[in-house]
């Protein structure tokens, strides 16, 4: 049976993905980075091979994070 404090960071993560999509965020999992496209600015796209093949996401801002 779960912890108080692993139910608590659970509802505190869902919560946040919540409020994180209603502003526009989208959360792409089962991928693999590839690369990164960037201008002297920063970067501008992710190159990621997911289940459609490869593909070049787009964005404003982008977090990656790893995970088993």
């Amino acid at each position: 049976m779960p912890s108080d404090e692993l139910r608590r960071r659970y509802r505190f993560t869902a919560e946040l993905a919540k409020r994180a999509e209603a502003k526009g965020v989208a959360f792409l999992t089962g991928r693999e980075i590839r690369g990164l496209r960037a201008t002297d600015k920063g970067a501008t796209a992710v190159v990621a091979e997911g289940p459609a093949g490869e593909e070049t996401i787009a964005g404003d801002a982008f977090v990656v994070a790893l995970g088993s």
